[in-house]
C-alpha cells in the first residue's frame, strides 16, 4: 500500500530543500569559526553559521527598547547560544555587566573563548535553563531572549523565573516564533511552510530518518507529539500563559508573514509584490482561525511592576 503522506514529504525534501544545512543536534553538522574583532563590532556573530546581525532583536522593538536602554544595566541574555548577540549587547550597550545563558556545553564554552580573545570583561556565560536560572532575585535590569522561548520546556516557569531575578521596574523582551507559523515546525532541510499543519510529526521525522539519516528523539508534550527541544507552544496558549502572570505587558506585537526584519521580506525584490503580499498576510491575521497560522512572530515586552501585589490570586505565576 502506497504511504502518501511519505511520498509527499521526500517529494518536500528533494525538491525545497535547502542548499545549506545545519542543525547543532546533529554531531559534525556545525562549525565555528572565529571571526575578527571588527566583525563583532559591527554586529556580526562569532558563529560563522549566523550571518544575521544580532541587532535584529532590537529591530522587532521598533526603538522600544534600543542599545542605549542597556547603557550601564546588568542584563541577561537567555539563550545566548554562540555569544555573538550577548557580546555585541555588552559593546554597543556599555552594559555594566552582560550575562549570557544557555544550555549547550558547547556554545557557552566557545563564548568563553572569543570574551577571552578580544578582552570583553563586561561580559560572562554560563550554562543553565529558563525554568530554573542560577541568579539572586531582582538582580536584572533587562532580560532579553530572541527564537528561544519555543524550545525551553516550560514556558510558565521561565515566565516565572524571569519575573524573580528582575529588579521592580525590569523589563522582559522576548521575541518567538508560535508552533503553527509558516517555520515553527523547526525542520532545517527545508523551508516549506506550515510543515507541522499539513503532516504529522511522526511522519516529518520518520522520512527524514530513512531518507537522510537523521536522528531526532519525539515527545509527548502538554497533547502533542514534539521534536524534542520544542514546546509546541501557539499563540492562543501565550496570551493564557500572559494573562497569568505577574508582569504588567508594555508592549505586544504579532507580527505577520514578510515583517520587516525577517530575511524573506529582504529577499523580494519587487516593493510592490513585498507590499501586496504583507497587506494579504496582515489582513488574514483578523480572522481568527487563521492569526495562529499567518503570526510570523510573537514580539513583547514585559516589565515587573514597582509595587508587588500583596496577595497572588490562584492561578497566577
Amino acid at each position: 500500500m502506497i504511504d502518501f503522506q511519505y511520498c509527499m514529504l521526500r517529494y518536500i525534501f528533494k525538491s525545497y530543500g535547502t542548499a545549506h544545512f545545519y542543525d547543532i543536534n546533529i554531531p559534525n553538522k556545525r562549525k565555528v569559526n572565529y571571526e575578527s574583532e571588527d566583525d563583532v563590532a559591527r554586529g556580526n556573530e562569532t558563529s560563522n553559521v549566523f550571518k544575521k546581525s544580532p541587532r535584529v532583536l532590537f529591530e522587532w522593538f521598533e526603538g522600544r527598547i534600543t542599545e542605549k536602554n542597556l547603557n550601564n544595566r546588568f542584563v541577561l541574555d537567555l539563550g545566548s547560544g554562540f555569544g555573538g548577540r550577548t557580546i555585541y549587547c555588552a559593546r554597543a550597550g556599555k552594559t555594566k555587566l552582560c550575562f549570557g545563558l544557555d544550555i549547550d556545553t558547547r556554545g557557552v564554552e566557545e563564548s568563553k573563548k572569543y570574551a577571552d580573545f578580544i578582552k570583553q570583561d563586561n561580559v560572562f556565560f554560563a550554562m543553565g535553563k529558563g525554568e530554573n536560572l542560577p541568579f539572586a532575585s531582582d538582580l536584572f535590569d533587562f532580560v532579553l531572549s530572541s527564537d528561544v522561548l519555543e524550545h525551553v520546556n516550560n514556558v510558565e516557569k521561565v515566565f516565572s523565573d524571569v519575573y524573580r531575578i528582575l529588579k521592580p521596574g525590569g523589563r522582559f523582551c522576548s521575541v518567538f516564533p508560535p508552533y503553527y507559523s509558516a517555520t515553527g515546525s523547526h525542520v532545517k532541510r527545508t523551508k516549506f511552510p506550515w510543515l507541522n499543519v499539513f503532516f504529522s510529526t511522526e511522519k516529518i521525522y520518520e522520512v527524514l530518518t530513512k531518507e537522510y539519516g537523521d536522528n531526532y528523539e519525539l515527545w509527548y508534550h502538554k497533547g502533542k507529539v514534539l521534536r524534542k527541544g520544542l514546546n509546541g507552544t501557539t499563540l492562543k496558549e501565550y496570551l493564557e500563559y500572559t494573562a497569568n502572570s505577574r508582569f504588567i505587558v508594555e508592549y505586544q506585537y504579532f507580527a505577520p508573514l514578510l515583517s520587516k526584519p525577517t530575511e524573506i521580506y529582504k529577499s523580494i525584490n519587487s516593493t510592490v509584490k513585498r507590499e501586496l503580499l504583507r497587506f494579504i498576510f496582515r489582513a488574514a491575521m483578523f480572522l481568527p482561525f487563521l492569526n495562529e497560522f499567518m503570526t510570523h512572530r510573537i514580539v513583547f515586552i514585559f516589565r515587573k511592576p514597582f509595587s508587588q501585589p500583596s496577595s497572588k490570586p490562584k492561578g497566577d505565576i
